[in-house]
């Protein structure tokens, strides 16, 4: 059928098809909209004649579900019990795990402190992403026997703000362990150029892996770290989530759990400069995919903790009196 051809009759006997899966119908909609008025831009439809006028969309009963507050309790309640049965697939990373001697020089001051802190704060965000991934494979199995409606109502009363800190935290991680590495790296390096160290380093809000690299590179436990920093948030994070970091902060993300977001997009040929409009958007994450996802990179994160401790060991042995 061309779109010329659509008339209202289908679109209304289409919606009431959908009326079952509200968003889907809402969604399916707006893409419709679109196609309809880009139909009338190019020429393609009469104007004004867009089948799509005076078609309602879908209801959702999101108020008669959220003010039953017992449903809302019971529903917590029975993710709690979920969570206390499935299997626990992290581990948690240490605190206290520092040996620097109790007597420093002066100068190694700075050093002890930072430790004490970046140590503490990087476990904290280790950590905090291993309960986030149990917490969000609880809500899974929660969800899963759930009729849209359900899981639309959960999504917006538990899981949404959860899921998006605990996709963030990744990329939060990789920077936190550049940012201490390479703190750690140049005030170590003080005990190995002697009079000639230079405190020479970047503000702190214009550390990045460069500098990571230019202190670092002079430790033996270094490059084992350096790679398993790259695995967090890598490209196969990056293309799992669609993004989410990046359109979460500047755009429009992904859903978690239902909808749609990015109904049309907008590129140009960069050969031929030419303009062209894709219409359809992009899926929800769901929470299978997400727990997956989360799963696979807490590993990175134990690894490179680990790796961190071991370039650590090797500045406390440079650093001891």
């Amino acid at each position: 059928m061309k779109v010329q051809d659509l008339k209202r009759p289908y679109m209304a006997a289409m919606m009431k098809k959908l009326a079952r899966t509200p968003m889907e119908a809402n969604h399916t909609l707006a893409v419709l909209r679109k196609m309809f008025n880009m139909a009338e831009i190019w020429g393609l439809r009469p104007d004004s004649t867009t089948p799509r006028e005076h078609i309602p969309r879908a209801i959702f009963n999101i108020c008669k579900i959220r003010i039953e507050e017992p449903m809302t309790i019971e529903r917590y309640r029975q993710y709690k019990r979920t969570l206390k049965t499935i299997p626990f697939k992290g581990n948690f990373v240490k605190y206290g795990w520092g040996e620097l001697p109790n007597s420093l020089y002066i100068s190694w001051m700075p050093y002890s402190q930072m430790f004490d802190e970046f140590s503490r704060e990087l476990a904290n965000a280790v950590n905090a992403l291993t309960r986030h991934a149990h917490e969000l494979a609880a809500w899974r199995d929660v969800l899963a026997p759930m009729n849209q409606q359900q899981q639309l109502d959960a999504a917006v009363e538990f899981i949404d703000p959860l899921a998006t800190v605990a996709i963030n935290l990744p990329y939060v991680i990789r920077s936190r362990f550049i940012f201490a590495t390479a703190h750690l790296c140049h005030q170590a390096n003080q005990a190995r150029q002697g009079s000639s160290w230079k405190d020479e380093f970047p503000l702190d809000g214009e550390v990045w892996f460069n500098a990571a690299d230019k202190y670092g590179k002079g430790w033996r436990r270094y490059s084992a770290l350096k790679t398993r920093m790259e695995k967090i948030g890598a490209k196969d994070y990056h293309q799992g989530t669609r993004d989410f970091r990046n359109t979460y902060n500047h755009r429009f993300s992904p859903r978690i759990v239902l909808g749609m977001s990015q109904v049309v997009t907008r590129s140009v040929d960069k050969s031929t400069g030419a303009v062209s409009y894709g219409f359809g958007g992009t899926p929800a994450l769901t929470l299978p995919l997400v727990v997956d996802l989360l799963e696979a990179q807490c590993q990175h994160c134990y690894r490179a903790f680990d790796a961190f401790q071991q370039l650590v060991r090797e500045h406390e042995v440079v650093d001891s009196p």
